[in-house]
């Protein structure tokens, strides 16, 4: 079994690893709700401004 301690961060393969798959997801889980309690304005505007630009690609796409 490969060792996954012994990947380097800067190798592209490392961010693929399925190792770090499992890491990504315990994280999100962890702060879920923390951090929609807590999203500070900033990101929600970007979200919405990403949610709109996304809306119209698919309306050109449509088109």
């Amino acid at each position: 079994m490969r060792q996954c301690h012994q990947r380097h961060p800067s190798r592209s393969s490392a961010t693929q690893d399925p190792c770090l798959h499992g890491v990504g997801h315990g994280l999100e889980e962890a702060y879920d709700d923390l951090l929609r309690e807590t999203l500070p304005e900033d990101w929600k505007r970007l979200a919405d401004l990403l949610a709109e630009r996304v809306e119209v690609v698919e309306t050109r796409k449509e088109s």
